[in-house]
Order: C-alpha cells, then structure tokens, then sequence
C-alpha cells in the first residue's frame, strides 16, 4: 500500500479546518483602500441591495467610514421581491465610529444565515457629518441602494449610479463546498466507491443535504459513518481500502446499494439533516455551526480479505 498518496490526500481537508475556524470575509465590494472623500451621510437609515455568492452564516459588517464620533449600527434586513425594498431587520450590529477612515464595524450577537443566490439589504443606521463608505465613481453603476426618513418604516425608490460605489463587507462562517480525500478501496468486482453530496450540510435543518455513494457494488448492505474528530488514514485489513476518519464514529441508517450483483452500479444515499433531526443522542450532539465531519460509506464486500470495503471520505462544515 502507498502509505505516502493516502497521507497526502489528507493534506486538503486540514487546511479547510483551518480556514473554516477564521472569521472569513464571506462577501464584500469595493474591498479597498481608496473611498471618495466628498461625500458624508446625513441622519438616516441608508439600505445597499446584495445578492449572497453563497450559503454562509453572517457574524460581522463593516463599512469604510470616519470623521466623526458616534453610536450607530449596521443591520442585515431580508428582500420584499414585490416592491424592491428591504423587507424585515434579520439582526443588528451597534458599533462606535471613530473619527479616522478605516473599515469600522460590530458583530451581530447571533449570525445572520444567508442563502446563496437570495438577496438582502445592509442597512446603515447613519448619523449626520459621517464619511460615506463610498469608492471613487466608476463606468458602471454601483448597487442598488435606498434610504429611509422614518426609522425603516417606508423607503425611497431604490436607485443606483456610477458615483455611488458603495463598499462593504460580510464576514462570518462561509465554508468551502464539502471536499473528498483519501483513496477508495477495490471490490472483488473491481468497484471503487465514491462520496459526494448536494444541499447544505446544517446544524439545525431537517432536510436537505444528501451524502452520495456511487460505484459501490450492486446489491450490497451498507451505510455512512462519520467523525467529528479528524481525518485518519489505517489499512482497512489485509484489503485495499483505508480507515479515513478518526474514531469514534458515529454510524448511520443501514442502506441498500440496490443495482445488479457483481455490478458497480450501486448507489448508498442519505439525507444527513434528516438523519440527524430525527435521531436522538447522536455522537456529539447538538451540533453547531462551524463543526467539521468528515464521513466515509461501508459496505458488504464478502470476497474481499476483511468481507467488506469502504469508500474515500468527505470532509464538510456545518453551517447554523
């Protein structure tokens, strides 16, 4: 067995833990030094449309700002599609400005779950004399933005334009998409499983994000099992395959891979938000946002030195 190829397989997902465990900016614009010193905010509620580049859970904004001293507060409200303004506040960050222009900002006492795709609105709660977060004017518009008189209560008809290049930033838990490592073992019929998974791996949906074994054996007994404790890398016996995540381990539903006997069209899946909604006294639980698993699928291989095979594994990080 090549020893070396497995730990470097593992390489991958380590440094996705420890991306994930930072506060990562998740979305920004205009994320620069340079801002348009011209322009200062009056006393009102200014509101930036965004569209979130994915799924993430919000824990801190910022804007570039200066020029003053005072309490103000950035929010993140919801979108009302049928009028094109902001919906409803979603959670507020309080924060004193200090008076150099630099990016200043608070973070939300809870995180603020995005969806990707979705569109929200930053909404900057501004005191008079404050240093607009603003870039230089550019050839195309900037975001669609509004403002509010009356606490939120009505807003203007959104506009946009080239001198209005807001800037911004979200930060928070945003993982990477889940990542497989480590090396399948062979079957007797020469299959080599594979993991993958569609949704979003969370901590408190009921639905919604299925683990995937292709290529495994036709009608064959298996399930998933997953860590929460890290990557691993033993011989599964005298067998080709690999242990790839660290004891102890949690197993899930028994499965069938169904597909003809002998074949390697055989499919394990799994909706592991249901798994883990409906199950009690799962290995580790509660879960939480920002975990890491990492998960690997067993099946029946009786041929095979130790009469079963695994797949590779899949690292994935939980969003609340």
């Amino acid at each position: 067995m090549n020893t070396m190829k497995h730990i470097s397989s593992l390489v991958a997902p380590l440094a996705l833990v420890a991306a994930a465990q930072a506060q990562s900016i998740c979305h920004s614009l205009n994320d620069t030094p340079t801002f348009l010193n011209t322009v200062s905010l009056g006393n009102a509620w200014f509101a930036i449309q965004l569209v979130a580049p994915q799924t993430s859970a919000i824990s801190r904004v910022e804007v570039f700002t200066g020029e003053t001293t005072s309490a103000q507060q950035l929010d993140l409200w919801s979108h009302d599609a049928a009028t094109g303004k902001p919906a409803a506040l979603l959670g507020s960050a309080p924060f004193s400005i200090t008076p150099t222009n630099t990016w200043q900002g608070a973070n939300f006492a809870a995180p603020v779950a995005l969806s990707g795709g979705a569109t929200y609105w930053l909404v900057w709660r501004a005191q008079l004399g404050t240093q607009a977060s603003l870039d230089l004017p550019g050839a195309q518009p900037g975001p669609v933005w509004t403002i509010s008189t009356d606490a939120g209560a009505s807003w203007f008809t959104p506009v946009q334009s080239v001198d209005r290049q807001w800037k911004y930033r979200l930060l928070g838990a945003c993982p990477a998409p889940p990542a497989a490592y480590c090396t399948a073992g062979t079957t007797s019929s020469g299959c080599n499983a594979s993991m993958s998974a569609g949704g979003t791996p969370s901590a408190s949906a009921a639905s919604g994000f299925t683990l995937t074994a292709s290529a495994v054996e036709g009608q064959r007994q298996g399930l998933f099992f997953y860590s929460l404790s890290g990557v691993e890398a033993l011989p599964w016996g005298a067998g080709s395959s690999w242990l790839c995540v660290k004891a102890p381990t949690q197993r899930c539903t028994p499965l069938n891979s169904g597909g003809a006997a002998g074949a390697c069209d055989g499919v394990l899946a799994l909706d592991w938000n249901s798994f883990r909604a409906s199950t009690p006294g799962l290995l580790g639980a509660p879960y939480a946002g920002g975990q890491q698993l990492w998960a690997q699928a067993w099946f029946r291989d009786p041929p095979s030195p130790k009469s079963t095979s695994l797949s590779n594994a899949l690292a994935f990080t939980l969003l609340p």
